[in-house]
């Protein structure tokens, strides 16, 4: 979920999907924290694990509620649930399947060669399903890694190209059209680990 969701649309999403728990870095100020809480939907947090590396963290239930006890809503099939945009009416929610995953993420990895050298360089929202699937899921899925930038920051982006870190990235028309802009007067490239781009959304 964005950090912009209002107090309003969290309760409209969580009546939706009714799920056990919602889950949230440690520390994180989010609506939808104020939300659960009142309609007695658990928490879960994610805490950083200073021994355990970057990127490591721990899983713990801050705060149990009855929703615990309600019996499951969703297919163990499913690996999660997105929302789209709603930009033709009420946001829809959308089940992506565990088999479906796994096999877009072996089809396109091959495809693209995607391995464990390979680092997604993510600027797309996570709570979009280009976000969470080409972007997040395939790279790790492959055994590759993911650096998290900033949503849409293309100066993050050319930064993390430019320090060699980045070997793809997927991102919006929108995004690609503002990167073009700020490379046209651009002579020569630096050196970089940069295979290829993806365009989606």
């Amino acid at each position: 979920i964005a950090a912009s969701t209002t107090e309003d649309a969290c309760a409209e999403l969580l009546a939706r999907l009714r799920p056990k728990a919602v889950a949230l870095p440690a520390g994180t100020m989010h609506p939808i924290a104020t939300v659960a809480r009142r309609m007695g939907i658990a928490q879960i947090s994610a805490v950083a694990d200073a021994q355990g590396g970057v990127g490591a963290f721990d899983v713990e239930l801050t705060r149990a509620d009855a929703s615990l006890d309600i019996s499951r809503s969703v297919s163990p099939d499913f690996a999660f649930v997105s929302a789209t945009s709603g930009s033709t009416g009420k946001p829809k929610l959308v089940p992506h399947g565990r088999r479906q995953l796994m096999a877009m993420s072996r089809a396109v990895g091959e495809r693209l060669r995607i391995g464990p050298g390979d680092v997604s360089a993510h600027v797309v929202p996570l709570h979009l399903a280009n976000g969470m699937r080409p972007a997040f899921m395939f790279s790790l899925l492959r055994g590759g890694a993911v650096e998290i930038l900033p949503a849409a920051d293309v100066d993050a982006l050319l930064a993390s190209i430019a320090r060699g870190a980045a070997t793809f990235f997927t991102a919006s028309f929108t995004f690609h059209h503002e990167l073009l802009s700020r490379l046209d007067s651009v002579r020569r490239a630096a050196p970089h680990r940069l295979r290829f781009v993806r365009v989606a959304s």
